[in-house]
């Protein structure tokens, strides 16, 4: 289709729908007016008692009542106006989403010319790059009670291409099309005159701006445009809308602007929130969303952090519904289909057996390649936050397997106990994850107040705070567990702290924190103990205890 002549018919049809807006405007004043210029004549056709006569009443009954009559017929033409304007409205509106809806529909058809020397049969091949075919990376990492844990790919392919596709091969590779491949150009820095530089974190960080009170949109649709940080709009991105526990609920894509419109959900679960993505940016959730919302929504570029499906066909052919595959089925083990290129700047995992997945949007969950991972058990406990124990894993060497950015869920002995994420762009080579709660290993922390007392020497205040921290292991195997307290950092001069015992901890001065590095064997327990000292002028400061 012919995008750009859609998009200025897009524009005039906006222009005229604008104009019928601000005469639907007057007219919503006129009638406003007329309704109370009607309750001001019922409220005055009440005389004196000493000036009703007959002929006083004739005369303001008949003056009302002609004035009444003619306020009527206003009113009646006025909102016949009103009514014709917003058909007109209405019909704008119905041209305006049908044209939005041509510009999105997925191109079906692939024109190829070529040429041949000599008659016989050709085998012919084709690839595609499309922003409606796409797969996102997730991970699970299973940590079993003793050994290395397993680090398991998985690819979450998602065909919104409108071709469905059977028994077709399909390559994933973690390369980023998407993103820009030529380096930046050097540019000169200056900082400012005056004032203070800010520098932006390194981290890409979508956002997006609620404009629902300036420009709502129609009631039961949500609208809004989708931009990148250059302000130049996004074409084809996707926008979905997504439920309480991140299932799909529906979706559209930007037109040529980067604008959308989607339909609001019937039935819509309190807390249904608006999901912005796009190949080579950093998805974006717009929470509890409203019907008649209005967002502009700024999608940042994230470097290498989605991966982009590859696909290759060989004579592609719509498919019947009863060869489709269902959506959102469990994860296919396809280990022993899977061959892996390590390539100089990305990777690829082509899949040896072919899938079938229908166009409109339907998605499949695959599993690519299981890797073992050596991992460090030890626990951690900071009593001054949270009164438990917690188990957790520290991962090294995964820098080595070139992975692509993902989610990343995480399973303790077979049982499911939370989620991380594996960030490509993460420099360090050991990531920690967390295990779980351990009932086994006990913390408690108590303030020792035979130590703790408070001394007022004239205005000056000496506060002296003592803790003791009990630990035990419960366990059957021996535990390394790194304790965390702390001592509180002055951040004013007529304030001081003073350590007066450490109890064997690490003390970092500039965050005041106390680390202890413990080895307890099994039924081993341990008290210790620390104290500091404060110092204020009483007639400033008081401080509670803690």
């Amino acid at each position: 289709p012919d995008t750009a002549a859609q998009s200025r018919q897009i524009a005039l049809l906006r222009d005229s729908l604008l104009r019928l807006r601000r005469i639907e405007a007057r007219a919503e004043g006129s009638l406003r007016v007329n309704g109370q210029e009607r309750d001001i004549y019922l409220k005055n056709t009440s005389l004196e008692p000493a000036r009703v006569t007959p002929e006083a009443v004739r005369l303001i009954a008949s003056t009302t009542r002609k004035r009444l009559d003619e306020l009527e017929l206003d009113r009646l033409s006025i909102e016949g106006d009103l009514n014709l304007v917003r058909s007109k409205q209405s019909h704008l509106l119905r041209r305006i989403d049908s044209l939005r809806t041509i510009a999105r529909r997925p191109t079906q058809q692939l024109t190829i010319s070529f040429s041949a020397p000599v008659a016989g049969p050709l085998k012919l091949s084709y690839s595609y790059l499309t922003a409606s075919a796409r797969w996102q990376p997730e991970y699970v990492l299973n940590v079993p009670a003793t050994g290395p844990s397993r680090l398991k790919m998985l690819a979450r392919i998602t065909n919104n291409t409108g071709i469905d596709w059977v028994n077709q091969r399909i390559t994933f590779s973690s390369a980023n099309p998407g993103g820009s491949s030529t380096p930046p150009e050097e540019r000169k820095r200056t900082l400012p005159a005056t004032g203070q530089a800010t520098l932006n974190s390194v981290d890409a960080i979508s956002t997006y701006l609620d404009i629902t009170n300036k420009n709502p949109a129609e009631e039961g649709f949500v609208m809004g445009k989708v931009i990148q940080q250059s302000g130049e709009p996004l074409v084809g991105a996707i926008v979905a809308f997504v439920n309480s526990i991140g299932a799909l609920v529906s979706g559209t894509y930007t037109d040529m602007l980067g604008q959308f419109k989607i339909k609001y959900p019937v039935d819509n679960a309190f807390s249904i929130s608006l999901r912005v993505s796009y190949v080579g940016f950093a998805t974006l959730d717009i929470p509890r969303v409203k019907s008649g919302g209005n967002y502009l929504a700024t999608m940042a570029e994230e470097g290498n952090t989605l991966g982009f499906q590859v696909v290759t066909g060989y004579g592609s052919k719509r498919g019947r519904r009863s060869d489709r595959r269902e959506a959102d089925s469990e994860a296919q083990s396809t280990n022993e289909f899977i061959s892996i290129d390590d390539l100089q700047l990305f990777q690829t995992y082509q899949l040896d057996q072919p899938i079938s997945l229908a166009g409109d949007g339907s998605t499949q969950t695959l599993s690519l390649v299981e890797y073992p991972l050596p991992l460090t058990r030890r626990h951690r406990a900071a009593p001054a936050d949270d009164p438990d124990a917690f188990l957790v894993g520290e991962i090294r060497g995964w820098q080595a397997l070139n992975l692509v950015s993902g989610p990343m869920r995480i399973s303790y002995e077979g049982s499911f106990v939370g989620q991380s994420r594996i960030n490509a762009r993460e420099q360090r080579d050991t990531v920690e994850v967390g295990l779980g709660r351990d009932s086994r290993v006990l913390v408690k922390r108590e303030r020792d107040r035979q130590f703790t007392q408070r001394q007022f020497l004239g205005d000056r205040v000496r506060d002296r705070r003592s803790y003791s921290i009990a630990v035990r292991n419960a366990r059957n195997d021996s535990v390394t567990l790194v304790l965390r307290d702390y001592v509180p950092v002055s951040l004013r001069d007529d304030i001081t702290v003073e350590l007066l015992e450490a109890g064997g901890a690490e003390h970092q001065r500039e965050s005041g924190e106390l680390l202890w590095n413990l080895n307890l064997a099994p039924g081993e327990s341990r008290i210790l103990r620390f104290s500091y000292e404060l110092r204020y002028p009483r007639s400033r400061y008081t401080i509670p205890l803690d």
